[in-house]
């Protein structure tokens, strides 16, 4: 499986640098923490219904 890697390359007096950092697009980000959040807080609810069954 071939990956296409974006470099960018910076000429500085006639050193060339090159940078391969991976960042993460914001959307990627976003979506993210929506699931972890999601996640928390389903697990919450179901926490509550299952003391609320316990108690009863």
């Amino acid at each position: 499986m071939a990956r296409n890697h974006n470099y960018e390359r910076y000429d500085i007096n006639s050193t060339t640098v090159t940078s391969n950092h991976v960042v993460p697009e914001p959307l990627t980000i976003l979506g993210a923490g929506t699931a972890v959040a999601f996640g928390i807080s389903f697990k919450r609810k179901v926490n509550q219904s299952q003391n609320q069954s316990n108690k009863s």
